[in-house]
């Protein structure tokens, strides 16, 4: 079977022989403690992330954009239910807008990530979305989606009522012309620092077909802080549905009219292909906190306090690392030929401030030299000082210039990845209940789209990793399983582990023998 690279790519098989496949699933690695059980629910589709609450209901986002909101039940014989069901569709009705910045009459909103916090009488849903449509490659092409389309929203119950509010926190981020986006979300343990992981616009850092020919931007491939405290100062604006509080400060696109001084109609929206992507501005409420990551699909912060991604690696045949320069200094670059194949594996990063995964970015390698590529096939180089590129460039302040950021690094070889896997392994979280005498606490597991689940753990300052039996906890789990979340002492369901698959739309639960 062959690698699966890319979150949403095992959709396309999962017919057939897989379908048969999972159907002989077995559960692998230690299969005398738990019991594998399903939770039957009504109308799930594509499920993408999912959480629960501090209200004890069980949080899951789609891939068309609404959300989820389950109070599970499990009966007498030890089966799992749903006993209330609210769908929040406020997210999937955000508006699209294309490449340009015109409105879109694209519905629904692709949703990569969830967070629930605050409290069991007031709980606050972050939600990250972006732009529903997944174009590139050489059949596709660019299809004009909104690479500036990134959001994190945020949700509260209305005091009195049964509905919800949202107000946009962030509006501009970046967004590829394939399926890398805004992603997973963790929070500080003060509340104030909301950690956002963000996909890298290209495979290995240089344009290419199979991504529509798109730059890197100066805010993608990144895990990003995010301060709601900064936020939480400033005014809410906009009304309704449509309530907002920042949106980030873009180039003055040179193709389109500017609205008022330096601010272009329809911003933030539309990328334009990089002529209006977002800026990085220091002293602002969204930084990069670590950067170099080509897609990380999901951010953990461990009972330790460490925060672990897992980044997806690229395929072989979709683009290579940038080429530098005898300085080491990149620039906006067309892929030639493939890449090395050690680019298919994921690898394992212990994410901390300034860390540097691996994956290029030519803009926050070399502000002032990278450039930027346009056209249909990455065909007319724009050169800085040539008076073709926005009057702001560069997107990335020069004194900001991070030359790691032009150096391609092999993932468990030249980075410090801990560990590596094939296939996309995408979801994390941490086994903490006591469940089984405590043989499983501290286990990390994370879901790969192969079907299988990874387990391993890591000493205290997370400097070395010890697989867990075989290096899986569970095999042949569903159809493609993308996120996963193990319930604590506490927990409505404690010792439990809970898994989404995006493929046959399901959730799986592994339930301890000695759960009762």
């Amino acid at each position: 079977m062959n690698r699966v690279r890319d979150t949403f790519k095992a959709i396309a098989v999962a017919t057939g022989a897989l379908l048969w496949w999972a159907a002989q699933s077995a559960f692998a690695a230690e299969d005398t403690d738990f019991m594998r059980k399903t939770l039957i629910v009504e109308g799930l589709a594509t499920p993408t992330s999912l959480q629960f609450g501090p209200d004890g209901y069980l949080y899951i986002a789609q891939m068309d954009g609404r959300l989820l909101r389950l109070l599970p039940v499990r009966d007498r014989r030890g089966n799992y239910g749903v006993l209330e069901r609210e769908v929040i569709d406020l997210v999937a009705r955000i508006p699209n807008h294309d490449d340009d910045g015109q409105r879109s009459d694209v519905s629904g909103r692709l949703v990569t990530g969830i967070l629930v916090a605050g409290t069991r009488e007031n709980p606050v849903i972050y939600v990250s979305s972006s732009d529903p449509r997944i174009g590139a490659g050489p059949e596709l092409g660019d299809i004009g989606l909104d690479t500036n389309s990134g959001m994190v929203s945020r949700l509260r119950p209305v005091p009195g009522s049964d509905a919800w509010d949202k107000v946009d926190l962030v509006r501009g981020l970046p967004r590829s012309e394939h399926n890398h986006s805004v992603n997973g979300m963790a929070l500080s343990d003060d509340g104030n620092t909301l950690y956002l992981a963000v996909g890298g616009n290209t495979n290995a850092g240089r344009a290419s077909a199979e991504f529509a020919f798109l730059n890197e931007y100066a805010l993608s491939a990144a895990v990003l802080a995010i301060d709601l405290a900064a936020l939480d100062n400033m005014p809410v604006l906009g009304a309704g549905p449509h309530k907002y509080v920042l949106d980030l400060p873009t180039l003055n696109d040179p193709t389109r009219p500017d609205a008022s001084q330096g601010i272009d109609v329809g911003d933030p929206f539309g990328g334009n292909d990089g002529l209006n992507q977002a800026r990085l501005t220091p002293g602002g409420p969204v930084t990069i906190y670590a950067s170099g990551f080509r897609n990380p699909y999901d951010l953990l912060i461990t009972e330790s306090g460490l925060m672990l991604t897992i980044d997806n690696g690229g395929d072989p045949n979709w683009g290579g690392p940038v080429v530098t320069d005898d300085a080491g200094a990149c620039r906006a670059d067309l892929a030639q030929g493939p890449a090395r194949d050690t680019l298919n594996e994921d690898g394992l990063h212990v994410v901390t401030a300034g860390y540097y995964a691996g994956h290029p970015n030519p803009i926050r390698g070399n502000p002032t030299g990278a450039g930027l590529l346009l056209g249909e096939k990455g065909e007319t180089f724009l050169a800085p000082g040539s008076g073709t590129l926005p009057e702001d460039w560069p997107p990335v302040p020069p004194e900001l210039a991070d030359l790691r950021q032009c150096r391609y690094l092999e993932p468990g070889r030249e980075d410090a990845a801990l560990a590596t896997w094939g296939g996309s392994t995408n979801g994390l979280t941490e086994y903490t209940a006591g469940n089984l005498s405590g043989k499983y606490r501290g286990q990390i597991l994370s879901a790969n789209l192969l079907g299988d689940i990874v387990s391993f753990t890591l000493d205290q300052g997370g400097g070395e990793v010890v697989m867990g039996r075989s290096g899986y906890f569970a095999s042949e789990v569903a159809i493609a399983p993308l996120d996963i979340v193990a319930q604590p002492d506490n927990g409505p369901f404690p010792g439990t582990v809970w898994v989404a698959a995006i493929g046959d739309a399901s959730i799986t639960v592994f339930e301890p023998k000695d759960y009762e």
